[in-house]
């Protein structure tokens, strides 16, 4: 009996962390800000709508992709210097400087800080 009622309470535990985590998903996509993830290779692990919207993609083809799918390789690089700085635990807030597909410039004003696992 108290095995059904751990399983019980794993899958009402297990149906809050989806609950929990579909509201964060949901609110993280109404912000009118670009927001992701990277891991400590540089890929993408997570995009909110606005983000997939800019890169002209879906999550799918977002995840575990690197920077050099989206920009430059001098972005890229200018990127990744930026990624490392966090990596080590900084905050940042950089001017990032890219040429678009049409030969303009683009400007993104880029504020990161590290987010931890548990």
């Amino acid at each position: 009996m108290t095995g059904g009622l751990t399983l019980a309470k794993s899958n009402k535990t297990l149906l809050n962390q989806f609950h929990n985590t579909h509201q964060l998903r949901h609110a993280l996509d109404s912000v009118n800000a670009y927001i992701y993830m990277k891991d400590l290779d540089s890929c993408y692990t997570y995009a909110n709508k606005l983000t997939l919207n800019l890169f002209g993609c879906d999550e799918s083809a977002l995840i575990g992709s690197g920077d050099s799918k989206f920009f430059p390789p001098d972005t890229v690089k200018r990127l990744r210097e930026v990624d490392l700085r966090v990596f080590q635990g900084e905050d940042t807030n950089e001017e990032i400087m890219s040429v678009d597909e049409n030969g303009g410039i683009v400007t993104y004003l880029e504020t990161k800080t590290p987010v931890y696992d548990d």
